[in-house]
């Protein structure tokens, strides 16, 4: 029987892998009400969809007769209290200020060890480019750009028989980072997957 060492002597390495869900943070315009206690800033938003980890852009409209204006800025979700608020952290405290909030989450990336990302090894963060487009960003990089992906993804609708493929990216593929996307097996539309799976060889 190989064992793992003697694969790896062969060159036949495994470089890096991932196991996410691919439905995080694909919103966009979303609105809310937000409350400050310190420099923690709570944002309420019925169904927000979002993870620890997840980056938003934010903009703040503050209510009549508070004084501090916290800066409209990009934000990473520190924690998910519940399925309709998060909470995100601020440089300067601004204790009892509320008000109302529009954020943007396209750009959004999960980083290794939050909610999407389920385990990895040599992978730091996916980015999530837009429904059914992901990057995988390497924790250290491959030495050149002469390595083999694949990866898998779950998804199947029974009413219309649809299942989902995978392909790699052409458009982006260097040492840090390489480009994913998950389509409908008879049309061109993209689609997200809850569990895609990804391996890389070196």
């Amino acid at each position: 029987m190989t064992t793992a060492v003697e694969v790896a002597e062969k060159g036949h390495q495994l470089a890096a892998w991932v196991n996410f869900n691919g439905t995080f943070a694909d919103t966009s315009g979303q609105s809310g009400t937000y409350a400050c206690s310190g420099s923690t800033i709570t944002i309420t938003d019925t169904a927000h969809g979002l993870s620890v980890g997840n980056s938003i852009h934010a903009t703040f409209t503050r209510s009549a007769g508070d004084t501090t204006t916290i800066t409209d800025d990009f934000f990473v979700i520190l924690t998910v209290p519940s399925a309709d608020t998060f909470t995100i952290q601020t440089v300067v405290a601004t204790t009892d200020q509320t008000g109302s909030v529009v954020y943007d989450s396209d750009a959004a990336t999960a980083t290794a060890g939050s909610g999407p990302i389920r385990a990895a090894y040599n992978v730091a963060s996916i980015t999530d480019n837009g429904t059914g487009d992901y990057t995988v960003n390497f924790t250290t990089a491959m030495p050149d750009e002469n390595y083999a992906t694949t990866f898998g993804c779950d998804f199947y609708q029974p009413s219309n028989y649809s299942t989902a493929v995978n392909t790699i990216y052409n458009g982006l593929y260097s040492t840090t980072s390489f480009q994913i996307q998950v389509t409908y097996a008879f049309t061109t539309a993209k689609q997200n997957s809850p569990r895609i799976n990804v391996a890389v060889f070196r």
